[in-house]
């Protein structure tokens, strides 16, 4: 499957396989296929062994010191950087800067400010562009197409932004339509803030929703003061620079206490 969204990233990174680059870091919301372009990065250094790492100190060191005794090239994708611990920097910093020859680093994130400019200096940026709507329906028709067929006149499919927003329309229930198709009602209603947040996190289930599909869903609601406000927190929500419950209270607040 080619992505239009994923093309200027591929030719980026046969580039860099070519010239056998030992550091590689992949920017791009969540959802946008970086552990994929990872992977492809591995099969465009014909590397067959792929781990992928979390950001977590103790599974870093600990593939960090298997790989080096191996000896057999490798490819280490250390997914999100941007949620891990920050003291698994200088380890990675360290490995970057005196990699062996057998192992190449994939750092995956999509917060970049999130990323110590030490590891940035010493990467190759790669970015993927958002995708299209071209993107999305062909991702949506490989990964399910009698899902597709199902769901994309449904008006919920038009406020997909990232493919792995598709990926979690593709599995909803006709509950789960239910939910978006009674959305308005609930920062109209007169509960508390504290409940109108949980209820636009939670399905009735109580399960969690897909809160960025959910704001911008609600957004064609509002008036135009108030979809500033949605967007402020998509902002917010993507580059995780607050928690998400503060996120969404603040944003309830100011749907019911402000015109």
């Amino acid at each position: 499957m080619n992505l239009i969204c994923q093309q200027e990233a591929i030719d980026q990174l046969k580039l860099l396989a070519e010239h056998q680059q030992h550091g590689v870091i992949i920017v791009g919301n969540p959802g946008n296929g970086k552990t994929h372009l990872s992977r492809m990065y591995a099969e465009f250094l014909r590397i067959s062994d792929f781990y992928i790492i979390n950001p977590v100190m103790a599974d870093l060191k600990s593939m960090i010191s298997t790989c080096i005794d191996n000896k057999n090239p490798v490819v280490l994708c250390i997914e999100n950087l941007d949620e891990g611990v920050v003291q698994i920097a200088y380890p990675l910093l360290k490995l970057i800067e005196d990699c062996p020859r057998h192992i190449y680093i994939v750092v995956t994130c999509n917060n970049l400010y999130a990323v110590p400019d030490t590891i940035l200096s010493r990467c190759a940026l790669v970015t993927i562009n958002p995708p299209t709507r071209s993107d999305i329906e062909q991702y949506a028709k490989v990964k399910d197409p009698s899902a597709y067929e199902l769901l994309h006149e449904k008006k919920i499919w038009s406020y997909i932004k990232w493919l792995s927003e598709v990926d979690i329309v593709l599995n909803f229930t006709p509950e789960h339509l239910k939910y978006f198709n009674d959305l308005a009602k609930i920062p109209a209603s007169q509960d508390t803030v504290a409940n109108i947040s949980w209820r636009l996190q939670h399905y009735e289930d109580k399960t969690e929703t897909p809160i960025n599909l959910v704001i911008r869903y609600l957004m064609q609601f509002l008036s135009i003061g108030h979809q500033r406000a949605c967007l402020e927190c998509l902002n917010d929500l993507e580059a995780n620079r607050i928690g998400k419950n503060a996120i969404i209270s603040k944003l309830v607040f100011e749907l019911k206490y402000t015109k």
